[in-house]
C-alpha cells in the first residue's frame, strides 16, 4: 500500500524551510561532526526464545555525520547515520540500516517555533522497549516521522504553545501491520517560583491500521507536570492525567471478519529525578499507565528506567542502563509481556579523539504464558570522532 503523506504537513514543513533555511545558509558559522564506530557483538540468545535459544555473533560499522548551524534567530541541524552489520554464523540476520534526521528552529523576541523529521530504514532482531516484544528479524521496517512546535511567552512567567506530529511505519513483510499516528495539542507552562513550574497540555492522537484487518483508535489526553529544582545538583518532576480511547476493530471470527467498537478511559502518571554533578549524572523514572500503544491496542503498563554515568577518572567513564516493562492487555489480545534489561560498560578515552567501550548486556523476556527467557550478551566498539570542523571548532 502506497504511504500518502497529510497535505499539511507537507506545507507546514515545506514553509518551515523556506523561511528558516536561507538566513541560515547565507550564516558562515557551520560546523561539521563526524565520527566512526566498529563494534562487536555475541548474544546467547539473540531472539528471547524460551524453547529454541540461538547464538548470534558479528560485527557492526557504524559512521555518523551532522552539519549545524546557529544564527541569533534560527538553528539548524541536519544528521545521517548508517549501520552495517554482518554475522559470518548467520549470514541471513545481516543488515543495512540507515537513518536522515534534521531539524531547524526559528527564534523571535519572545517566540520560537521548530520543526523536525527524520527517516529510518531499520532490521530489528526483537522489539524489545515496543509493545510487542516479538521476533522482527525477517522484516524491514521504514518509518518517517515528523514534528512542529511553537510557544509565544504572554508574561516573564506564563507561556502558551502547541505541537503536532506524526509518524507513518511500514514493513515489507505481511506478517506485520502497516500503520500511521498523528498527535496534536495544545499547553500552558507557568513558572510558578524560581525552583517550580507546571505545565498542563492537552492532546489527540488518532492511530490507523493501513494493512490487514482495520484498526482505528482515537485518543483524548490531558495531564499537568509538576517540576521542582532541589539544589542545582537534583530535580524532579511528577506528572498526572487521565485518557479516553475510542477504537473501532476487526477480527476474524473463524472465516467471518466482525467489527466492533470499544471505549474506554485510562490514566497516565509517573514521576522522574535527576541528579547531576561535575564528574557524573543519574537519570530514573517510573511511569504507570492505561493507554492505547504504538499499534493501537489498550495497555495498562509499567514501565522502570534508570541510566547513570561516573567519570572515575579523565580518561575512564563507567555507564548503567536499565529499562523494566510490565504490561497487561487490556482487551486481552496476546500482548501481555514483561521484560527486563541490564546494561553496565566502561569507556576509556585512550586519545584524544579515540575511545574504547566494553558492556555486558543482560534480558528477560515473559510473553503470556510462556516460560521466561534469558539472554547474555557482550559488546565491544572503537570509535574515531573527528575533529569538529568550522568557525568554532564544531559544536557535538
Amino acid at each position: 500500500m502506497e504511504t500518502v503523506w497529510p497535505r499539511g504537513v507537507v506545507v507546514t514543513a515545506a514553509l518551515c524551510i523556506a523561511v528558516a533555511a536561507p538566513q541560515a545558509a547565507s550564516a558562515s558559522d557551520w560546523h561539521l561532526q563526524a565520527s566512526v564506530s566498529q563494534e562487536f557483538e555475541y548474544d546467547d540468545n539473540f531472539r528471547l526464545s524460551d524453547d529454541n535459544e540461538e547464538t548470534l555473533w558479528g560485527f557492526t560499522t557504524r559512521p555518523r555525520i551532522t552539519l549545524e548551524t546557529h544564527t541569533p534567530t534560527v538553528d539548524l541541524l541536519f544528521g545521517g547515520e548508517v549501520n552495517y552489520s554482518a554475522f559470518p554464523d548467520k549470514t541471513d540476520e545481516n543488515s543495512f540500516d540507515q537513518r536522515l534526521d534534521g531539524a531547524i528552529s526559528r527564534k523571535g523576541p519572545r517566540s520560537r517555533v521548530s520543526l523536525n523529521g527524520a527517516f529510518s530504514r531499520q532490521t530489528t532482531r526483537t522489539s524489545e522497549d515496543e509493545d510487542t516484544g516479538r521476533d522482527f528479524s525477517d522484516a524491514v521496517r521504514l518509518s518517517g516521522s515528523g514534528g512542529l512546535s511553537g510557544s509565544y511567552l504572554l508574561t516573564e512567567l506564563v507561556s502558551v504553545g502547541a505541537r503536532t506530529g506524526g509518524v507513518v511505519t511500514t514493513y515489507d513483510s505481511d506478517e506485520f501491520d502497516d500503520f500511521f499516528n498523528v498527535s496534536a495539542g495544545p499547553f500552558v507552562s507557568v513558572q510558578l517560583t524560581q525552583k517550580d513550574s507546571v505545565q498542563i497540555a492537552g492532546n489527540y492522537s488518532r492511530f490507523q491500521r493501513t494493512s490487514g484487518l482495520d484498526r482505528e483508535s482515537d485518543a483524548f489526553s490531558g495531564d499537568v507536570t509538576y517540576t521542582h529544582v532541589f539544589t542545582e545538583q537534583i530535580e524532579t518532576s511528577v506528572r498526572g492525567g487521565a485518557n479516553h480511547v475510542r477504537t473501532d476493530l476487526q477480527e476474524l471470527n473463524g472465516s467471518t471478519v466482525v467489527s466492533r467498537t470499544e471505549n474506554n478511559s485510562g490514566f497516565e502518571a509517573g514521576f522522574s529525578v535527576t541528579y547531576t554533578e561535575e564528574r557524573g549524572r543519574l537519570t530514573g523514572s517510573f511511569d504507570r499507565a492505561l493507554v492505547p500503544s504504538g499499534e493501537g491496542r489498550l495497555l495498562e503498563r509499567n514501565s522502570v528506567r534508570l541510566n547513570a554515568s561516573y567519570r572515575a577518572t579523565p580518561l575512564v567513564t563507567v555507564d548503567l542502563t536499565t529499562a523494566f516493562i510490565d504490561q497487561t492487555s487490556a482487551d486481552d489480545d496476546g500482548t501481555d509481556r514483561t521484560f527486563f534489561s541490564v546494561e553496565p560498560g566502561l569507556v576509556w578515552q585512550f586519545l584524544p579523539d579515540w575511545s574504547f567501550r566494553v558492556a555486558y548486556k543482560f534480558r528477560a523476556q515473559e510473553r503470556e504464558s510462556e516460560d521466561r527467557a534469558y539472554s547474555n550478551g557482550a559488546r565491544a566498539s572503537v570509535t574515531w570522532r573527528m575533529p569538529g570542523w568550522g568557525a568554532r571548532g564544531g559544536v557535538k
